[in-house]
């Protein structure tokens, strides 16, 4: 998943991770961070599809909204 927010983009560091939430009552889940591109303040996540959050924010089309994305926060190396 690739996803735009200036912010997280600019200060995410290697081993960083964010929280999502699907849905305004879903689960709060982290996510590694997996590369940002500064330039385009675009942030990639690899996530693995396995509960019905991660298979949501999975099935996801360009151009959708992911609801709260909350980052980065620590575990950097």
């Amino acid at each position: 998943i690739e996803f735009v927010n200036q912010d997280i983009a600019r200060k995410a560091k290697p081993g960083q991770f964010v929280v999502v939430q699907m849905g305004t009552k879903g689960e709060r889940f982290p996510i590694t961070i997996s590369g940002t591109n500064r330039d385009k303040g675009t942030v990639k996540l690899i996530v693995n599809e396995v509960g019905r959050s991660s298979q949501k924010l999975g099935a996801l089309n360009k151009g959708e909204v992911i609801d709260n994305v909350a980052g980065p926060l620590k575990g950097e190396f």
